[in-house]
C-alpha cells in the first residue's frame, strides 16, 4: 500500500450504512481510520446521518457522501438541531416560524413552516427547497466541527448536543456506548500527538 499510496489522491471506506449494528459500524470505521495514511483524505461512502458524520470525523474519516439529506426531503422531513421536523403533520399548518431559527440558508430566511406544509404534498419543487436546507444544516454541521476546539470532547456541549448523550459521571445514553469510547480514544489520540481533530465534508 505504501508503494502505491504516492499515486492515489485519497482512500474509500466502503461496505457500511446497509444496516449493521452501531459498534460495529464505528469498529470498521475506527480500524480502517487507523491503518490508512494521515496525509490523505478518507471518504467514507454512504454516509450522511448526523450522528455517523460526528462519529466518523471523530475517527479521522474527512468526506462523505449520502442521499439522506435528499431522500429525508422528499418525504417532507427537514434537518433540525433537535433531530428531525415533520413539515407534513398537521400541526406545521400554522407554524408560521423558518425551519430553524438559528439557519442562514435561503430556505429558513424566504419561507416558513406553514409555508412549506402546505407545497410538501402538492408541488415537487417543496422537496428540493428541503434538499436545499438539509444540505446547508449538514455543511453547517461540517464547518463547525472544523471551527469548535472542543466539539470533539465527548463530555463538551457540542458533542453531546449533536450525539444525543446524556452524561453523569461516565455513564452515557441514548448513543452506544462504543460510539463514545471509540470518538473518546481518537481524539485523546489526536490531542497526545499534537494533531487538531480532521477536518470534515460532505458532498
Amino acid at each position: 500500500m505504501n508503494t502505491r499510496d504516492a499515486h492515489l489522491p485519497g482512500y474509500a471506506i466502503g461496505g457500511l450504512a446497509g444496516g449493521e449494528e452501531k459498534d460495529a459500524f464505528c469498529r470498521v470505521v475506527a480500524q480502517c481510520a487507523s491503518k490508512l495514511p494521515v496525509n490523505k483524505p478518507r471518504y467514507v461512502m454512504g454516509v450522511g446521518y448526523p450522528l455517523d458524520l460526528v462519529v466518523c470525523s471523530a475517527l479521522g474519516a474527512d468526506l462523505y457522501d449520502c442521499v439522506y439529506p435528499s431522500r429525508t426531503a422528499r418525504f417532507g422531513t427537514a434537518l433540525v438541531p433537535e433531530g428531525t421536523l415533520r413539515l407534513k403533520t398537521a400541526a406545521m399548518a400554522a407554524d408560521y416560524r423558518p425551519i430553524d431559527d438559528a439557519c442562514d440558508c435561503l430556505v429558513c430566511q424566504k419561507y416558513s413552516r406553514a409555508h412549506l406544509h402546505a407545497k410538501i404534498t402538492k408541488e415537487p419543487h417543496a422537496a428540493s427547497l428541503l434538499t436545499y436546507h438539509n444540505m446547508r444544516y449538514q455543511m453547517r454541521l461540517c464547518d463547525e466541527m472544523r471551527q469548535v476546539k472542543h466539539f470533539f470532547d465527548v463530555k463538551g456541549d457540542h458533542l453531546c448536543k449533536v450525539l444525543g448523550i446524556h452524561s453523569e459521571g461516565d455513564n452515557f445514553t441514548t448513543v452506544p456506548r462504543v460510539c463514545s469510547e471509540f470518538c473518546s480514544q481518537a481524539v485523546s489520540k489526536q490531542h497526545g500527538s499534537g494533531m487538531a481533530a480532521r477536518g470534515a465534508f460532505i458532498s
